[in-house]
């Protein structure tokens, strides 16, 4: 969900950067190639440069490691190759840019992290007031662990937020059949 203006962000250097993302938290399991976890970004909002890309044919080496792995499970297949191949023309946004529903656990993981790339308070005022909020879910031993905001709580604000934007596309009656859960 976009919240704000995202003008500052398009206005942060690219130059020798493919990618900008948010400082990824989670362990993922690497096949084929061991990434330098300290620089390893989400997939869900990224910055990319296009031009500089485009010159890299990103597609197709993208294609190709695809393919030399095909046969082995790549977690989360995008975002793992876009760290696998192209980390060291990677760099991250502010959190305010890509943060998702950060709880106290989360503050904390990110703490732990070596190096730290975001403060305390950078994650509670991006929190607080994103320009972006990613909604995101997971799959768990087939079982779907989510942090989309029709799984949240019902007082909670972005659930709130994701439930008004939902009403003003006028699919919400059909978006409720799916997700029975979201109506209130």
């Amino acid at each position: 969900m976009i919240y704000g203006d995202l003008f500052e962000m398009y206005q942060l250097n690219m130059n020798n950067l493919y990618f900008r993302g948010i400082r990824e938290i989670t362990s993922s399991k690497y096949v084929g190639k061991e990434i330098d976890k300290s620089r390893f970004i989400c997939a869900g909002v990224m910055l990319m440069n296009l031009k500089l890309l485009r010159k890299a044919h990103l597609f197709e080496t993208f294609k190709k490691y695809y393919l030399k792995f095909y046969n082995q499970k790549i977690y989360y297949d995008d975002q793992y190759i876009i760290n696998a191949l192209y980390i060291n023309k990677i760099d991250f946004l502010p959190p305010k840019f890509g943060i998702w529903f950060m709880t106290q656990q989360y503050i904390r993981k990110y703490e732990t992290l070596n190096p730290i790339i975001y403060s305390r308070k950078d994650l509670i005022d991006a929190n607080n007031k994103p320009i972006i909020r990613h909604l995101w879910g997971i799959t768990k031993e087939g079982l779907v662990l989510t942090r989309k905001p029709w799984n949240l709580q019902k007082n909670c604000q972005i659930k709130k937020d994701w439930q008004y934007y939902a009403y003003k596309t006028g699919f919400f009656s059909s978006i409720c059949k799916i997700y029975k859960n979201i109506c209130y």
